[in-house]
């Protein structure tokens, strides 16, 4: 994983050093039917069926997915 993270898409390799920050991307509302509706459209524009297509973050070496329950447990606890 960290091998193919060592380039860029220009082929250079990336500055080293220590990371002085951190860039978190969070995607409000992306459940997985909207983002396989993304990749077959981005397919289909690119004149594919659009299943075989990847969205950018598709290559990330990580991701991760979260379900937000807040909203229910607090009128939950309200109306008990």
């Amino acid at each position: 994983m960290r091998a193919a993270a060592s380039t860029t898409s220009t082929g250079t390799t990336p500055p080293t050093g220590e990371a002085k920050g951190v860039i978190l991307f969070v995607g409000d509302g992306m459940g997985m039917s909207t983002l396989t509706a993304a990749r077959i459209l981005s397919g289909q524009r690119h004149g594919n069926t659009g299943e075989e297509a990847e969205l950018v973050w598709d290559t990330f070496p990580a991701v991760s997915l979260a379900k937000i329950l807040v909203i229910i447990i607090l009128w939950s606890q309200q109306y008990q």
